[in-house]
């Protein structure tokens, strides 16, 4: 059995740096190239007209009847109850990140920044995703939505929960975004 000899000097060997060594190519796919992703958006636009649907649906049960609450089917919602959780969760993930930077908040005017506002965290620079910032707006205009049909119930407390809910988690929204327009710290 031979012995594999380097044609490298051992100082040399040791000299090297991290910094000349060659870069680790990212060979993830990109989001055009990823087989995937028409699944992925086939997906969310499903559990997205689920979940405006079932808005919608808990607006004209409680206008229908204004008498008595509505009952509305448990798939109607289970889709509203976890489609929004995903999407609060969502929200509040993505406009926390668009205001980071040396993780201080930042004033309200870097908000409508957000959509093109690069990310820095510990080196790593990124961008959001056109849908990322589609189910933002999609959260916040699916709680405005919620508001109005409870509006023209007459703000019933005989309305569809689904839509006092929403109306509550809209003011909590309200609340947080000013928090980080004042620059309130915890």
């Amino acid at each position: 059995m031979k012995k594999r000899v380097s044609a490298r000097s051992p100082g040399r060997a040791a000299s090297r740096t991290a910094a000349s060594r060659p870069a680790v190519r990212d060979v993830s796919p990109s989001p055009s190239s990823d087989p995937l992703r028409p699944l992925v958006l086939f997906i969310l636009a499903l559990a997205a007209l689920a979940y405006l649907g079932g808005i919608v649906w808990a607006g004209v049960a409680t206008l229908v009847d204004p008498s008595r609450e509505p009952e509305l089917p448990a798939i109607v919602t289970y889709a509203i109850t976890a489609v929004g959780g995903l999407l609060a969760t969502h929200f509040g993930a993505v406009f926390g990140i668009s205001q980071l930077s040396g993780g201080a908040p930042q004033a309200l005017h870097r908000f409508w920044k957000w959509v093109s506002l690069p990310v820095r965290a510990e080196g790593v620079t990124t961008t959001l995703d056109w849908m990322q910032i589609a189910a933002a707006y999609l959260y916040v205009g699916s709680l405005l939505l919620a508001v109005v049909l409870w509006a023209v119930d007459g703000l019933s407390p005989l309305a569809s929960r689904a839509l006092i809910n929403m109306t509550f988690t809209l003011v909590g929204v309200f609340a947080g975004i000013g928090a980080v327009a004042l620059n309130v710290k915890k």
